[in-house]
């Protein structure tokens, strides 16, 4: 006989629209992070969970980071 596990917790996430900088930077939190330079003027989504950030455009995700930002 096989037990259930219980749920996960999936911990927070939160999302903010951005738009890249003509320096190829979004800005988060007063940092910068590094993207394509072919999203220069575009509006990407930063999605940030426990120590990821995550830069998704066309829900496409450009660029994941390891970060110290707690949530």
């Amino acid at each position: 006989m096989t037990r259930r596990q219980a749920p996960r917790a999936r911990g927070l996430v939160l999302w903010k629209k951005a738009r890249i900088h003509r320096d190829a930077h979004a800005q988060f939190e007063g940092r910068l992070y590094s993207v394509p330079w072919r999203l220069m003027g575009k509006d990407v989504w930063i999605k940030v969970t426990k120590g990821i950030i995550t830069i998704c455009a066309d829900f496409d995700p450009k660029l994941r980071r390891l970060c110290a930002v707690s949530v």
